[in-house]
């Protein structure tokens, strides 16, 4: 049977082994009892204080406390819960205290050293800010939000100025809404999908603003994963990159293209004619080159100007442009020369093409300044042969071609002068 003093003994190891401080004082705050955790935290408060009145001992961090003890009612109950109490010193603490009235001449006081749990609000409000302060204040970049479902719930003030749209205006619509990139209504699950499996997708195209004007859009999908590590949402990131894109395409055509007539470079011709050769080689497919030679291109310039020589040759890459298929590989091989690659196409075909385009650059006339110009091409056309290792090889059947096209009275289309058996000239003009 369990004594009276057995009971107190319990109560004690209880107050003594309680991990938060305990403490009964009066009205005035003078302690009647305190356990061991709460002289622990007390003692730093005050180091001479002999802990008999925690009023006292509190004076100079929380002299707020002894009216809110004297103000109380002399009913039971809370008279303050976790008030906060900031202690300076070698190892600055923060405590909170809680006064409870047990009867009109009591007070139990709680105190709890909460510094860590100050300091982890502190990490989040400082990481909530700065979320804001990058959610909001970023001028160039939407930030979006998506629910587990894929769903638009909330985007940033730049956002708004990126695309036009109102804070309102998308909300519960899916991302294909707002990421118009081509083919964007039948890819956004794919995104989304692998967001969730990677933990982050890549999307860029062009896009497209609530009036109708486009932008080059660079995004990330991220996935959102709550605290079990499912899908809880996802964040996208959008930057208006269209400055950068429309430079790398500056850089791109000054790479890849001649200035003059819009037309593939000679070196940027090799890398992908060469490409597209050997291609045709190990699928044993056909594939033509074309070599076309301005006529009597010397006498315009002497007659007109170069300005207008230029403007002629121009006039001459536009009109083979428009002959060609989208397929087709044109570019300037030097002076008033052109070379065409016509991949998937025999010699009878590339004939045909090449007649339909000495027909149309014949039927052309040129108005300049200085009077109307026309002007007419020799084509010279080679196929690839099972001996040929590499596509100078047919450049060069082509350019001998193009040599009889020019001896024999230009304005004509001449097929292969390599092997006199398989000789062929297109209608030549009259």
């Amino acid at each position: 049977m369990t004594t009276q003093d057995d009971e107190l003994e319990r109560l004690f190891r209880f107050l003594y082994l309680c991990p938060v401080g305990l403490a009964e004082l009066d009205n005035a705050g003078e302690i009647a009892m305190l356990n061991s955790a709460g002289a622990r935290l007390l003692m730093p408060v005050d180091p001479q204080s002999e802990l008999t009145n925690l009023f006292e001992v509190l004076r100079n961090v929380a002299p707020e406390l002894r009216e809110v003890a004297g103000s109380g009612s002399a009913q039971e109950g809370i008279l303050c819960e976790n008030h906060r109490i900031e202690v300076r010193g070698e190892a600055p603490t923060t405590l909170a205290a809680t006064l409870v009235r047990i009867d009109p001449a009591r007070i139990m006081a709680v105190v709890q050293d909460v510094s860590h749990t100050v300091e982890q609000e502190r990490k989040l409000h400082a990481d909530r800010e700065r979320f804001r302060a990058i959610y909001e204040g970023v001028r160039d970049s939407m930030i979006c939000t998506l629910d587990s479902a894929g769903n638009i719930d909330g985007w940033n003030s730049s956002g708004e100025r990126l695309f036009g749209y109102g804070g309102e205006d998308l909300r519960g619509k899916r991302l294909a809404a707002l990421c118009t990139f081509a083919g964007a209504e039948e890819r956004t699950e794919e995104w989304l999908t692998r967001a969730a499996e990677n933990g982050w997708c890549e999307v860029e195209g062009w896009q497209r603003r609530l009036d109708g004007t486009e932008f080059w859009g660079d995004g990330l999908i991220s996935a959102l994963r709550d605290e079990r590590g499912g899908i809880s949402g996802y964040a996208v990131v959008l930057r208006d990159m269209t400055d950068r894109r429309l430079a790398h395409e500056r850089l791109q055509e000054l790479a890849t293209k001649d200035p003059l007539t819009g037309l593939s470079n000679r070196r940027h011709f090799y890398e992908q004619a060469e490409r597209d050769f050997q291609l045709a080689r190990r699928h044993a497919t056909s594939v033509c080159v074309l070599m076309i030679d301005a006529d009597h291109f010397k006498r315009v310039n002497d007659t007109f100007g170069h300005p207008v020589g230029d403007e002629v040759l121009r006039a001459l890459a536009g009109t083979l442009k428009e002959q060609l298929r989208a397929t087709d590989l044109a570019a300037r091989y030097g002076g008033e020369e052109l070379v065409v690659l016509l991949p998937a196409t025999n010699a009878a075909g590339a004939l045909l093409l090449a007649e339909r385009a000495r027909r149309a650059v014949e039927a052309f006339t040129l108005e300049t300044e200085k009077g109307r110009v026309t002007f007419t091409v020799s084509i010279g056309i080679a196929e690839m042969r099972p001996t040929d290792a590499g596509l100078d090889a047919m450049i060069v059947r082509a350019d001998a071609a193009l040599y009889v096209a020019k001896v024999g009275g230009r304005n004509q289309s001449v097929y292969d002068a390599g092997d006199s058996t398989t000789l062929e000239r297109g209608a030549k003009s009259s």
